[in-house]
């Protein structure tokens, strides 16, 4: 069997993404500090595909090179530091945000589907 396909098989055991190992994981909650997401008790709990989906983004970080004359000190190098953290939750909270809205917009769906098939099979009644 191919690498790549057996690579895709496996499940990290951190944050349940598929394609990496819980060493290899790039959500690294100590690095980056805690996200939490609170359900209200009107909300559905579905933990079917729609909520993997959520679970399975994964933002990967890289290193911008930057020029020496740049930088001015070591205080600037920390400043820089800090921004690409603050950087990388502002775009996580947004993912996360959007992958919210997408699975109430996939929610919203299924529910007028199902309102439509009600009302063409009450049009067919008549």
């Amino acid at each position: 069997e191919c690498p790549t396909v057996k690579r895709r098989s496996i499940t990290c055991y951190k944050c349940k993404g598929l394609g990496h190992t819980q060493q290899e994981c790039e959500y690294d909650e100590t690095r980056f500090g805690k996200s939490m997401i609170g359900v209200a008790d009107g909300e559905s709990t579905d933990t079917s595909e729609e909520d993997e989906e959520i679970s399975n983004f994964v933002a990967f970080t890289g290193i911008a090179a930057l020029d020496d004359s740049d930088l001015d000190d070591s205080s600037s190098e920390v400043e820089t530091e800090v921004d690409i953290h603050e950087s990388y939750k502002e775009v996580r909270d947004a993912l996360v945000q959007t992958g919210k809205e997408n699975l109430d917009l996939k929610r919203e769906n299924a529910r007028l589907k199902v309102q439509v098939e009600e009302l063409q099979t009450a049009l067919q009644a008549e």
